[in-house]
C-alpha cells in the first residue's frame, strides 16, 4: 500500500454554495453531491479569495493571496516565482494531470506549470480551432474606440501571441453562429472531461501517486447544458448570457429582474446537469482508482443576479460571488489516520506527512475558526486560502 493518496481536486467554474441542495437551496439541483456530502465533509462557510477566476486560481495552486501572488486583471499569468501546488508534488513523485475548460486556467497563463500532462479543452466557448487566439482574452486587450482602430489592435494581440489569424476569425464565425442559435454544444466540456479522466484512468500506472486538477465550467455562462436539464428550472430556448453589462442594462429599460432570474433559472439547470456529470466522475474513480484517493470538489466564485444590485462575477465581494461550495472525501478518516488534523496554536492544518509544510495550503484550509472533530461531518468558519 502507498504511504502517499491520490488526490482529486475539482474547480466548479463560477457555482455558489447558495444554488446548491446540498446547501439548503430550494431546488433539488444537487442530489449527488447531497449523496455524498452525507458520507463526507461539507465546508459550510468557505470563501474564495476573489471574484475573478485567473486571481482565485492562483490562489488555489499557490496557496497564497491575492496581494502575494498579484494575478489579476493587469496581470492573468501565474506568478512565475511562486511554487505551485502540482510542481511541489511533482517533485515527490506523483504523476500530475490536469483538465481545463476555462480559457484561463490554460498554458497562455501558465496555469500549466507542474503538470506531466495538462489538457485545455479550447472548444469549451465554441472556438474548435486550436492556433486561435482566444477571443475573449483578446477583446479584452482591446481599447480602441473606432473600428479601424479595434482591428489593428486585434491584429496586433493575434500576432504578438503566435496565433493565427484565419483559426481566430473561424473561431469568431463560430460563436457568432453559436449565439444565434445556428447550432450550439451539448455543454461547456464536461463531457469531454469525464471521458478524458476515464481513458486516462484504465491507462494509468496504478504503482505512482497521482494528482488529477479538473476545471468544469458549466456553471459559468452562456450556461451551456442538455436541454433535459436546463427545462428543469427554466426554458432551454432563453438567451443564456449577460452578453456586454452595458447592453444588458440598455436592453432591460431598467427592470433586470426579470432577465436575471431566468439566468439563474439556466443557471440552476446548468449546476444540476454538473451534479450528474460528478456522479459520473466519481464512479470512474471508483472503479479505475484505489480507495487511497482523496477528493476535494470546490469552486473559484459565484455569481450574483441581482442581489446587492450586482450581476455577474466581474465586481462586489458579497456571499453571492465569494461563498464556494466545499467538500471533502478523505478516505483516512474511515481507515488509518494517514491523514490527520494537527492542532496548531489553536488552528488546524491538514497534512498526510512530515513534509506537509512544502504543500501550498490552499483549498486544504490554512485556518479554522474552531477545530474539527474526528466524528463531524460540517465544519463551519473555515477562512479559505484558495
Amino acid at each position: 500500500m502507498r504511504d502517499k493518496p491520490n488526490i482529486i481536486l475539482v474547480v466548479l467554474d463560477t457555482v455558489r454554495a447558495r444554488n446548491l441542495s446540498c446547501y439548503g437551496y430550494h431546488r433539488q439541483t444537487t442530489p449527488f453531491l447531497t449523496d455524498f456530502a452525507s458520507d463526507n465533509t461539507l465546508f459550510e462557510n468557505a470563501f474564495s479569495p476573489a471574484e475573478w477566476t485567473p486571481t482565485s486560481h492562483a490562489s488555489i495552486f499557490t496557496g497564497t493571496y491575492p496581494w502575494v501572488h498579484q494575478t489579476g486583471r493587469k496581470s492573468s499569468k501565474l506568478h512565475p516565482q511562486l511554487e505551485t501546488l502540482a510542481e511541489v508534488l511533482q517533485s515527490d513523485g506523483y504523476e500530475t494531470v490536469g483538465f481545463s475548460s476555462n480559457t484561463y486556467i490554460s498554458p497562455v497563463f501558465e496555469f500549466d506549470r507542474g503538470f506531466d500532462t495538462f489538457l485545455f479543452n479550447s472548444s469549451a466557448f465554441g472556438e474548435p480551432f486550436s492556433d486561435g487566439v482566444p477571443i475573449q482574452q483578446m477583446r479584452q486587450s482591446i481599447d480602441s474606440a473606432t473600428f479601424p482602430g479595434e482591428a489593428w489592435q486585434a491584429l496586433k494581440y493575434i500576432r504578438n501571441n503566435d496565433g493565427s489569424l484565419v483559426q481566430t476569425f473561424g473561431n469568431w464565425i463560430v460563436k457568432k453562429l453559436n449565439k444565434r442559435g445556428v447550432f450550439s454544444q451539448a455543454d461547456s466540456g464536461a463531457q469531454k472531461a469525464n471521458s478524458f479522466v476515464r481513458d486516462w484512468l484504465r491507462r494509468r500506472d496504478d504503482d505512482q501517486p497521482f494528482f488529477l486538477f479538473i476545471n468544469y465550467m458549466e456553471g459559468h455562462t452562456p450556461y451551456q447544458a442538455p436541454d433535459q436539464y436546463l427545462a428543469d428550472f427554466g426554458d432551454p430556448s432563453d438567451d443564456r448570457g449577460w452578453e456586454s453589462l452595458d447592453r444588458f442594462f440598455a436592453d432591460t429599460d431598467g427592470d433586470l429582474d426579470p432577465t436575471a432570474s431566468r439566468l439563474q433559472d439556466l443557471y440552476d439547470g446548468s449546476i444540476s446537469y454538473l451534479d450528474a456529470q460528478l456522479r459520473e466522475l466519481t464512479e470512474s474513480i471508483d472503479e479505475y482508482a484505489d480507495d487511497e484517493t482523496l477528493i476535494i470538489i470546490t469552486g473559484d466564485h459565484g455569481e450574483a443576479f441581482g442581489e446587492h444590485d450586482i450581476y455577474g462575477h466581474t465586481a462586489g465581494l458579497y456571499n453571492e460571488i465569494t461563498r464556494v461550495p466545499l467538500l471533502i472525501r478523505d478516505p483516512a478518516r474511515k481507515k488509518k489516520p494517514a491523514l490527520n488534523l494537527s492542532r496548531f496554536n489553536g488552528s488546524c492544518r491538514l497534512c498526510w506527512n512530515e513534509s506537509a509544510s512544502r504543500y501550498p495550503s490552499t483549498v486544504l484550509m490554512r485556518h479554522y475558526s474552531r477545530a474539527a472533530t474526528p466524528g463531524s461531518r460540517r465544519y463551519k468558519s473555515p477562512r479559505l486560502v484558495g
